[in-house]
């Protein structure tokens, strides 16, 4: 979305097609883009796991209609609807670029090899394949025998105010429930913080991939099921807005390449917390904009301490946050680039 209308600010057309389901209020069309066009999406297996979810009415659209775009723009993973759609495109006459955000490494699951025939085919055939790290660019490219044209794009996210913090602390995750993302991690945390006295409430927001259970059972046997909420899921359009009402951000994740939730977090002026195995980690070490932990227990409860306990430490790192997104994490930049890669990639088509 903040590519979208990005873009969209520099004159382009852009349409966004998704699968979408599960959403209980707002659905997402309130996000304000005025060309999204949105496909019912459903789990293919009782795991409700996010490479299980497939929507065959979107290949349906990317099939019938990509001939009329200039440019197509793929955020793929190894699932069963961005994936789809890049392997739809390679008949098209249209030019794509494919973003894969981290998703696609190097795996040794039987699964991931058969799948990644397809994915090969893929990355070679793109115009164009964005990625975040120097890691993700080794992957890349053993993935696709070095035959992908690979180009360097950061995550980006609109200029946001600094938000003022709320009086009484609130110490959120908001990230879908999946075993990676170590929510149940955070239920601990929090019920150790608790145990101690801390005086905060401690709240996860996020569909459930799986561990859902899990964190409902690990919240009823922490003892403090009043201050330790899981709100359920929430629309896009409301992520800003949820995040300004809490007051330190946390993603015990591993293995994250640029979290979007992070950046969004810290363009709010919100203290965060991350794993040291976060790509953002080195970053946000050297620009003092949060506290890095390692991915123990105990680092994870020090670092969430270290925040609640000193209001004036949080609220520095709060601010050398802000400070970072607005001079190097800009969605405005990032989109400038994205028109000269589009640009690039359809002047072989036009000659």
């Amino acid at each position: 979305m903040n590519q979208a209308r990005a873009l969209t600010s520099l004159g382009h057309e852009v349409t966004i097609a998704a699968g979408v389901r599960g959403y209980a209020g707002a659905h997402p069309k309130a996000d304000g883009f005025h060309d999204l066009k949105l496909f019912p999406a459903h789990f293919l297996t009782p795991q409700r796991r996010f490479a299980a979810i497939s929507a065959p009415s979107l290949i349906s659209f990317v099939r019938r209609t990509s001939r009329y775009f200039d440019v197509v723009h793929v955020h793929m993973a190894r699932d069963l609807i961005t994936l789809p759609a890049a392997i739809a495109l390679r008949s098209s006459p249209t030019p794509f670029i494919l973003q894969c955000h981290g998703m696609i490494g190097i795996s040794s699951r039987v699964s991931a090899r058969f799948v990644d025939f397809f994915v090969r085919r893929s990355l070679t055939a793109a115009a164009r394949v964005l990625y975040l790290t120097e890691d993700e660019r080794q992957s890349l490219e053993a993935i696709s025998n070095y035959g992908a044209s690979l180009t360097l794009l950061l995550n980006g996210v609109p200029q946001t105010e600094a938000m003022p913090a709320p009086s009484v602390p609130e110490v959120l995750f908001l990230a879908r429930l999946q075993e990676r993302k170590r929510p149940v991690a955070f239920v601990e945390m929090a019920r150790t913080l608790l145990d101690d006295g801390a005086k905060a409430t401690f709240t996860l927001v996020g569909p459930d991939e799986g561990e859902g259970d899990a964190v409902r059972l690990a919240i009823r046997a922490s003892g403090h099921s009043k201050s330790i909420v899981w709100e359920g899921s929430l629309p896009p359009a409301d992520t800003l807005g949820r995040m300004s009402s809490a007051s330190i951000y946390v993603l015990p994740s591993v293995n994250e390449i640029v979290p979007m939730s992070v950046l969004e977090a810290m363009s709010l002026a919100r203290a965060v917390v991350i794993t040291d195995s976060n790509g953002l980690a080195p970053i946000v070490r050297a620009a003092h904009a949060g506290v890095v932990v390692d991915t123990s227990q105990e680092s994870l409860v020090d670092g969430v301490r270290q925040l609640l306990s000193s209001p004036q430490l949080a609220a520095q790192l709060a601010h050398n946050a802000h400070e970072l997104i607005t001079r190097d994490f800009s969605i405005e930049s990032i989109a400038r680039v994205l028109e000269e890669i589009y640009l690039q990639s359809i002047e072989p088509k036009s000659r």
